[in-house]
């Protein structure tokens, strides 16, 4: 009798504990799960419609670099200024974390050029804006600023060996 009792708590136990393993996915933090800090981007109906027209891209480049875009409150904040002038077309581009500033890119470009081709100048001081920017962002990617340490984390694991430093069998004929 005594037996069959502790046999059946035994049980009871193992099967807790195994159904507490096996929950299933989405229960309880996954260890692949990193973070990724939200950027607040400006409200679209309060943006020129250059700025409209290049939001998107701006927008890819803040993913790549680790970061989600999103409405309202966020622990980061865009903003993005476009304008074309009668002489120039001025591209700026700020990522702000509280009061500091963890990117700022500008641009302009302008001249005679500005009367005749006005969107290709305000596309070309955009690019030129944006390819700054996104250097700078990247640079200072939040996994940079999140990552818990490591032999070389900017290169995702463990340098390459050299050719001459690798037996014969991993050198290839």
């Amino acid at each position: 009798m005594a037996r069959s009792r502790f046999y059946s708590v035994c049980g009871a136990l193992f099967g807790v504990v195994f159904l507490t393993q096996c929950a299933g996915p989405g229960v309880g933090p996954v260890a692949s799960e990193r973070y990724v800090p939200r950027v607040s981007i400006p409200d679209p109906s309060r943006m020129s419609a250059n700025e409209n027209r290049f939001l998107p891209e701006v927008e890819d480049v803040l993913v790549r670099a680790g970061y989600r875009p999103t409405q309202g409150s966020a622990e980061y904040r865009l903003e993005m200024h476009l304008e074309d002038g009668p002489v120039n077309a001025d591209s700026a581009l700020r990522l702000l974390r509280g009061g500091s500033e963890v990117a700022n890119a500008r641009a302009r470009v302008g001249g005679i050029t500005t009367i005749f081709r006005r969107s290709q100048v305000v596309e070309e001081s955009f690019r030129r804006c944006l390819t700054d920017f996104e250097s700078q962002v990247s640079s200072s990617s939040p996994a940079r600023d999140h990552y818990n340490g490591g032999a070389y984390p900017d290169r995702g694991g463990y340098p390459a060996q050299p050719a001459q430093d690798r037996p014969d069998w991993q050198r290839g004929w």
